[in-house]
């Protein structure tokens, strides 16, 4: 919610102080009507081109859509990476140098919600 408020602090006009709860209550409820922050999945994709052991080069473009692909979302990546039967989807689909370079870049990072 914090990031769809304006950037500028908002004037909320209070006639006299038996009306400040209300004029407070009427803004905050005019929030809970903004659209919720959703980012686009393009920015989520981007960063799998990044998930390999340093100094590798990125993902190429069809090997990032396979992980989207075989991974819901950046969590379930990082927890199934973790699994046998994760680095096996992720050898059978990507070749077991590129799985090896993937989950050695997971081994030193995590997600936490």
């Amino acid at each position: 919610m914090v990031e769809s408020l304006p950037d500028h602090l908002p004037t909320i006009p209070i006639p006299d102080s038996s009306c400040f709860v209300a004029s407070i209550q009427g803004y905050i409820g005019s929030l809970a009507n903004l659209p919720p922050f959703s980012r686009p999945l393009t920015d989520t994709v981007s960063l799998l081109h990044h998930m390999r052991a340093p100094f590798s080069p990125s993902l190429p473009e069809e090997d990032a859509n396979v992980l989207s692909d075989l991974f819901p979302s950046l969590k379930s990546l990082s927890q199934d990476i973790r699994t046998r039967q994760g680095r096996f989807a992720l050898d059978e689909y990507l070749g077991v140098q590129l799985g090896t370079d993937i989950a050695q870049f997971w081994t030193e990072d995590y997600v936490y919600e």
